[in-house]
């Protein structure tokens, strides 16, 4: 039990961290003194914050070596840009991808523009009239190469439903000098959107998205079929603990969950509540 004289050390969820002195008056413990301590503060709500539109979606984060600072790519809605304005849902095309980059472990972030447009041969789309959504970075070691995987949407539209969605593969030796458009992974009929890659204990490369079908590569940039997942979902977060590969993803209206056990094209599905 606290005694006087004792100093406790609180923490409180969304505060700094507090000392507290117990101070004996009358034999009890009844006076206490608040100090900050000397750490850093909450950090702010909301995180960061799309300076041009305000429209900050689907990020990702990398450790950038050469920079020595953490960078978050993301998809830049337009949506201070087409407020009342815009055909339809017009302003999530047409979108870039933002930056942020943060140099001190994540507390604060500061903007630094847009990712520059690689043309996309393969595709003979206008890489000034593309839509960039959901992008995930990956670093392989070994090579010392960054690889991104972009959905990419052609044309600025007004549905969400219109169109297709292809998901290309990008890569750097330092994403401070930009990226290079290297391969079209696989091509999906509708709504190829929102990849996410994973290497796993079996060594073997995994790319999931907003489709059915698993791919894998060893190599980054050849993917062939690996199987089904089934239960097609948006925002796709994979993890891997122990032998079991886990992933959550969106399905409208509920969040759903699933967790494999050892494959990463068998899951046991399940619901989160959303708070």
């Amino acid at each position: 039990m606290a005694s006087a004289g004792d100093t406790l050390h609180v923490w409180r969820a969304g505060y700094s961290a507090k000392k507290i002195v117990l101070k004996d008056t009358t034999g009890q413990l009844a006076d206490i003194l608040l100090d900050p301590l000397a750490m850093p503060q909450a950090a702010p709500a909301p995180l960061f914050k799309d300076p041009p539109y305000d429209g900050a979606t689907d990020p990702t984060i990398a450790w950038i070596e050469s920079d020595k600072s953490w960078w978050i790519y993301y998809t830049a809605r337009r949506v201070s840009n087409c407020t009342g304005q815009c055909d339809g849902v017009s302003w999530v095309f047409g979108t870039n991808y933002g930056i942020a980059s943060s140099y001190d472990g994540g507390a604060t972030w500061q903007y630094r523009g847009v990712a520059a447009r690689p043309g996309n041969p393969d595709l003979n789309w206008d890489s000034n009239q593309n839509t960039f959504w959901a992008p995930d970075v990956v670093y392989d070691a070994p090579t010392n190469t960054y690889h991104m995987y972009a959905a990419i949407t052609p044309g600025i539209l007004s549905g969400w439903n219109e169109g297709i969605a292809n998901v290309v593969h990008l890569s750097a030796k330092d994403p401070l000098n930009g990226w290079a458009y290297d391969a079209v992974p696989f091509t999906a009929v509708h709504q190829g959107i929102d990849p996410v890659v994973r290497k796993l204990d079996d060594g073997k490369l995994y790319l999931w998205g907003k489709f059915d079908d698993v791919m894998t590569s060893t190599d980054y940039v050849n993917w062939i079929l690996a199987g089904s997942i089934g239960h097609q979902g948006e925002a796709q977060y994979v993890f891997h603990w122990k032998t079991s590969t886990g992933y959550l993803r969106t399905r409208h209206p509920p969040i759903r969950w699933g967790f494999g056990s050892a494959s990463p094209t068998t899951a046991r599905t399940g619901r989160t509540n959303r708070r």
